[in-house]
């Protein structure tokens, strides 16, 4: 049984070799790297799926294009390890991620631990920035805001119930459903007590390509309203009191060249 397992969800990415790449960089070997290809059409990929990879990369072929919550949940089903991870592919870990997540449980004790990373845009890679979760989570936190980055998350399966991420979303509502978002509400309520513990130092690089969906933050607070609004039943002034605190975090904190920056995005 490896100790940690990293997920990662696959379809038609140029990239994918690099994030590979950058879990077979870790300073902790011990790992398994689950690559779920969601029936991707590009010759390239293909090729290196099919070529032969180190013995801790296993791949799994779907028949069809599922979405991103049916390949993570087909990659949890097959895992079997200590730490869970999940890794998009077009992102990558900084090769000592898996190490400082654990030293992170063992010295928290905690189900939950995620790291600050940089986020670049793809067509510049001189446009980046850092971006720091709150030290701690709790479960009252993430009814005003997703603190909780899906890239840098470690999740101790000895202590934590695993749920599943949203599978039926069909193809034209993945712009209005963060399966993301459910995920971590959902574990959380499955377990108890549990809190997400952030380590102080980035540990990964969150790439944006220019139609990315997590550009567009206006959509991303419609999706985040959306499902915070379905699970905690909230009423009118609950909404108002959640979109206050969402754009409070995304603008309210923001240096003005920052501000006209993400105004930019929100209405793009």
């Amino acid at each position: 049984m490896p100790l940690h397992t990293v997920i990662i969800p696959c379809y038609n990415s140029s990239y994918l070799p690099l994030s590979v790449f950058s879990l077979l960089s870790q300073t902790q070997a011990d790992l398994e790297v689950l690559i779920v290809d969601n029936f991707s059409s590009s010759p390239a990929v293909h090729s290196f799926l099919r070529a032969s990879l180190p013995n801790r990369v296993r791949v799994f072929f779907l028949t069809h294009n599922f979405g991103p919550g049916y390949a993570r949940n087909y990659g949890i089903r097959q895992a079997d390890c200590r730490y869970l991870h999940f890794l998009d592919d077009d992102d990558f870990l900084l090769p000592f991620h898996l190490e400082q997540s654990e030293a992170l449980h063992q010295s928290s004790a905690s189900r939950l631990t995620v790291s600050p990373y940089f986020r670049i845009f793809t067509n510049s890679l001189f446009s980046s920035k850092l971006i720091t979760p709150k030290p701690v989570v709790t479960y009252n936190d993430l009814r005003s805001y997703n603190h909780i980055p899906l890239l840098t998350a470690s999740i101790d399966t000895k202590i934590s119930r695993v749920p599943f991420f949203i599978e039926d979303v069909p193809k034209q509502q993945y712009l209005t459903r963060p399966e993301d978002y459910l995920f971590w509400l959902d574990l959380f309520r499955a377990n108890h007590a549990t809190v997400a513990v952030t380590s102080k130092k980035p540990s990964a690089i969150y790439s944006i390509r220019h139609n990315q969906r997590s550009r567009n933050k206006y959509q991303a607070y419609r999706r985040s309203l959306q499902v915070a609004s379905s699970h905690y039943g909230f009423n009118y002034f609950q909404k108002l009191s959640f979109s206050f605190n969402y754009f409070s975090h995304h603008l309210l904190s923001k240096s003005p060249s920052e501000l006209f920056s993400n105004l930019s995005l929100i209405f793009s």
